[in-house]
């Protein structure tokens, strides 16, 4: 009782949150808007020295945004290229696009002043901010850069604090949203990028039974309303070993619970499970598999990166902006 009251009295709560978040990113939208602003008058270059790349801050996201990377690494294959991204995810980003640099997604006031005087004293020919949502952070951050060209996306204002700005489309995928940057500058980016090889999987990966398949379970998710329930994830894994394939569930530190729990409720060992140490290496150990059954997170987006086929549980959502392409 205590539970369910806890939660549907939170209800009202969370709409009140919601109703003022949504009056203060119209009226910030207003303000920004009616501030003077700065437009790239000009014809973009077709050819760039030097370009700034504001990354998305989560796995999912970053997964997608690779191939826009990618295609605007091979592009300018003599400008310099530098990415702005959490460093969890820059051993990733290294493999995928071979940036010449990478910098700390900044986290406070004072590691963003450091990286706005160091950015500034590299001169940036052009700087593009990936952020699709309603942050500023990133926005004052490509500002602040002093670059010449600012590209980013419109969404609650963000658009004041660029020159050149890609208007908001809610509905499109977001593997197509990132590669609007390029239909500006002229370039066709691939949907699948020749990627280079991936290191091998953690050695506690299993083996396959000859004429089966590896199927893997990532039970992870950003958001609790994207997470299928464990108990089901276990029963899937004893139908999985009953159908005479191997199973192994895979997760991060963050889901190591969520992971035990799951071998622990399949009971009888019919699982083996992984933590990976890094999003590397958890690409490595995706990249194995010859299906991966997951929920609407990270690892469902870099599946489809890598290529692996893919069976997915969605919460409530924008589904075109989110399903998957693998």
């Amino acid at each position: 009782m205590t539970g369910s009251f806890g939660y549907f009295g939170a209800m009202p709560l969370r709409s009140l949150r919601k109703a003022i978040k949504h009056a203060y990113l119209y009226l910030r939208q207003s303000i920004l808007s009616a501030l003077p602003k700065e437009i790239f008058g000009g014809e973009l270059p077709r050819q760039i020295d030097s370009l700034l790349i504001i990354s998305q801050r989560r796995l999912g996201d970053i997964a997608l945004e690779i191939p826009a990377l990618c295609g605007l690494h091979q592009t300018y294959a003599k400008a310099t290229l530098a990415v702005v991204a959490p460093s969890v995810y820059h051993p990733l980003l290294t493999w995928a696009c071979r940036p010449d640099e990478l910098f700390e997604y900044p986290g406070d006031r004072l590691s963003t002043r450091n990286l706005v005087a160091t950015l500034r004293r590299e001169q940036w020919q052009v700087v593009i901010d990936l952020t699709t949502d309603y942050h500023l952070a990133p926005a004052r951050l490509a500002r602040a850069s002093g670059a010449e060209i600012r590209m980013g996306f419109e969404c609650s204002g963000r658009g004041h604090y660029f020159n050149v700005v890609i208007p908001e489309a809610p509905e499109e995928h977001m593997a197509d949203r990132f590669r609007r940057p390029l239909v500006r500058l002229g370039i066709n980016a691939p949907d699948q990028p020749h990627l280079p090889g991936l290191p091998e999987a953690p050695p506690s990966m299993p083996a396959k039974k000859p004429g089966s398949r590896l199927t893997g379970i990532h039970p992870g998710a950003t958001h609790w309303t994207q997470q299928w329930p464990a108990s089901y994830y276990a029963e899937l894994v004893v139908k999985i070993h009953k159908a005479g394939d191997t199973c192994v569930v895979i997760g991060g530190d963050e889901d190591r619970a969520s992971v035990e729990q799951i071998c622990r409720m399949a009971e009888g060992g019919v699982a083996t499970s992984i933590i990976a140490g890094g999003a590397l290496e958890l690409a490595a150990s995706v990249n194995s598999l010859d299906v991966l059954v997951c929920n609407n997170s990270g690892p469902l987006h870099l599946a489809g990166l890598l290529g692996i086929p893919t069976l997915s549980f969605m919460g409530p959502t924008i589904k075109e902006r989110w399903w998957p392409r693998s």
